[in-house]
């Protein structure tokens, strides 16, 4: 999972061991969730997921558009 930053960057949360598990066959394309998250969720949620699996995750989710395009965020009826 990754947190969409401030500055329109990505930033890995949580998915290390898997991202690790990929780079010796260069894989290019991984599937992994964006949420719109301030730093602090961040931290506290990956501290904490390891104890509490199946807890909600903070944010908003974000929808993630091909490459060029600004990110959005994506709005729950």
């Amino acid at each position: 999972m990754f947190r969409l930053r401030e500055d329109g960057e990505y930033q890995l949360v949580t998915g290390y061991r898997r991202r690790r598990a990929n780079k010796p066959v260069q894989k290019q394309n991984i599937p992994a969730l964006v949420y719109e998250m301030s730093m602090q969720e961040a931290q506290d949620y990956h501290h904490r997921v390891k104890n509490q699996p199946n807890m909600a995750i903070p944010g908003k989710p974000v929808l993630v558009p091909d490459k060029g395009q600004k990110p959005t965020t994506q709005r729950k009826n």
